[in-house]
């Protein structure tokens, strides 16, 4: 299947109605409205493959003002084209098109590892999990709650994770992973009360994507 960049906002709309939408809880997940007008806006880039005429898969990627470091926002494949090797791919192309603007790492947000899973369609987080570390992904030592997603959405507890088309070092440098995150994250306070320590120090630590990785990363916020 070939990925492609997706820009038509018809388009944008179908794939969040046909992967985004169906894939993800209701709190890890904007509105169409907002998700096309970043992809209009080019705040998102998506990129999408089709199979037999339907959308199979998509990866969408954002770029903040912080150069060294982009997210990977949503990566989600349909259930008639799982077990293809089409979500390898799509996170490959998110790395690649990354690195290529200028990005030395990607940063990822995922459920606990250790969560059961809730619905087939929402898939598993320990095999999400398995997946990303099966491809290199590492966890960030940060005490980590994701924003609202909009008004009237609940924060989640996430861990986040690093990707990277090199191989990854024991830590990264926390100045610029501080500014990506203010500029991602915003003045949301819980949240940083949460990083501020995990920042405090010149790096931080990555440790192997496994189901204690969620429990290691609370520990940042009590040093």
């Amino acid at each position: 299947m070939r990925i492609d960049r997706v820009t038509d906002p018809d388009e944008a709309r179908q794939i969040h109605q046909e992967l985004i939408d169906v894939s993800f809880p209701p709190d890890e997940k904007s509105s169409a409205d907002v998700f096309v007008d970043a992809v209009i806006s080019g705040s998102t880039l998506l990129y999408g493959a089709r199979h037999e005429g339907r959308w199979a898969g998509e990866v969408s990627l954002e770029v903040q003002d912080e150069k060294d470091l982009a997210l990977i926002s949503w990566l989600s494949t349909s259930e008639h084209a799982r077990g293809h090797g089409l979500g390898g791919k799509l996170l490959q192309t998110a790395i690649d098109e990354g690195t290529k603007l200028g990005a030395k790492w990607l940063i990822g947000e995922i459920e606990n590892p250790a969560t059961p899973p809730t619905s087939v369609a929402h898939g598993d987080p320990a095999a999400r999990s398995l997946f990303y570390a099966r491809r290199g992904a590492k966890a960030l030592m940060l005490d980590y709650l994701q924003p609202p997603i909009e008004p009237g959405k609940n924060a989640m507890d996430m861990l986040l994770i690093v990707f990277s088309q090199q191989p990854l070092p024991a830590a990264l440098p926390a100045k610029p992973l501080s500014r990506f995150l203010k500029d991602y994250v915003g003045g949301y306070e819980p949240t940083w009360n949460r990083l501020e320590a995990g920042l405090r120090g010149d790096e931080v630590e990555l440790v192997d994507l496994d189901q204690d990785a969620f429990d290691k990363s609370r520990l940042a916020s009590r040093k």
